[in-house]
């Protein structure tokens, strides 16, 4: 059997492998800054310290208000900013 695999490789079949069809995050490179990485909601719970720096700490959103964001909205991933944003419009919301 191994002599046949040989012989095929050595015919000239080309085979994909599972590292020439991953993208750079998948394939264990870190993409900083790329605008079109989505993240988990888990992901935005886990960094919201970071980024929600500039607001002060007893205002931060917390794990609750961002799963209730991203559920309101009916996602469960997405870009940073658009994250950002939909969480910050979720917590100004006028409470009818």
């Amino acid at each position: 059997m191994a002599n046949a695999s040989k012989a095929k490789n050595a015919a000239g079949t080309v085979e994909k492998t599972a590292v020439d069809t991953k993208t750079p995050a998948a394939a264990g490179k870190t993409v900083k800054d790329d605008p079109a990485t989505k993240y988990t909601v888990q992901e935005f719970i886990d960094a919201a310290d970071t980024l929600f720096a500039d607001v002060d700490k007893s205002k931060r959103p917390s794990r609750y208000i961002i799963m209730a964001a991203f559920r309101f909205n009916k996602k469960t991933e997405a870009t940073k900013e658009e994250g950002r944003q939909l969480i910050k419009a979720f917590m100004e919301r006028k409470v009818n």
